[in-house]
């Protein structure tokens, strides 16, 4: 598997550990052509292949493709590393940062993401360029067949390379028809919201018939005002034998979903209105 390039705020401290970024740093890809190429494990078979920047690539469905390079190990490393469960897909997708897991969950809630893989290819830059190569964050399938390519970077620590990274990755996803965008910043309620709501994502929390019935019936397109969440949640126990932990569940999960509504803006309580 290929190794990873040197990560910012990586600072090696002592010389056995910098021995070792140099160990890494001598496995990564190269490029001796005076264009850019990807290098890429082939969705379909595994195998590693390079390829220029022609069309052709756009047709191949990344989204299945195994991540092409590995998160660094050392010690202090302060980065929290995982797997984020996409409920579109169920399907775990491997993230390297908290701030990657925020991308996740909010294109997870986006709902317009089907599929998503990581790190799925490297582009590798015409010979003498600086920096060499880039890794995108995020390849996401939506709804529509169309692909966005998305690099993930808190807004107060990008840096020039990194704007020299995002614009060259920019240019290659325009050649190739795809959508790029840059993930760096959500808003701090918000963000609370969706760690919320994000604890119901997954279908064992989808209402039964009857406390989805009653739910809908709540929040009607006869209704000309939403209702507060404390009255929904309490209309819903009367009329049915569910529990009030059932309804919440419930509730959370068709908020989540896209079937309720609510302004995730202010901080989600017993007040916030809730509407179709």
């Amino acid at each position: 598997m290929v190794s990873p390039e040197d990560e910012p705020g990586m600072r090696p401290e002592d010389s056995a550990m910098t021995e070792r970024a140099t160990a890494v740093a001598q496995k990564l890809p190269t490029n001796d052509a005076p264009y850019t190429t990807a290098l890429y494990r082939d969705p379909n078979t595994g195998r590693r292949r390079r390829s220029r920047i022609v069309s052709e690539l756009s047709g191949l469905p990344f989204e299945l493709s195994e991540p092409i390079r590995t998160f660094p190990a050392y010690r202090g490393k302060r980065a929290h590393e995982g797997r984020y469960w996409f409920s579109r897909s169920a399907s775990h997708v491997r993230f390297e940062s908290r701030f990657e897991s925020t991308a996740l969950m909010t294109l997870d809630f986006g709902g317009d993401a089907l599929q998503v893989s990581s790190n799925p290819f490297w582009l590798l830059w015409p010979k003498g360029s600086v920096p060499k190569r880039h890794a995108p964050d995020f390849f996401v399938r939506r709804r529509d067949g169309s692909v966005l390519v998305v690099d993930v970077k808190p807004e107060e620590r990008i840096s020039d390379r990194d704007r020299i990274q995002h614009s060259r990755t920019r240019e290659v996803c325009n050649e190739l028809g795809w959508s790029y965008e840059e993930f760096t910043k959500i808003d701090v309620a918000v963000d609370r919201n969706l760690r919320l709501l994000r604890g119901y994502h997954h279908s064992r929390f989808a209402p039964a018939a009857d406390i989805r019935a009653a739910i809908a019936a709540q929040v009607g397109l006869g209704r000309t005002q939403a209702i507060p969440l404390a009255d929904l949640i309490g209309a819903v126990s009367e009329c049915t034998d569910a529990s009030d932990e059932e309804v919440i569940c419930s509730i959370y999960h068709m908020l989540w979903r896209g079937d309720l509504h609510t302004d995730l803006a202010n901080p989600l309580s017993w007040n916030s209105a809730v509407q179709r």
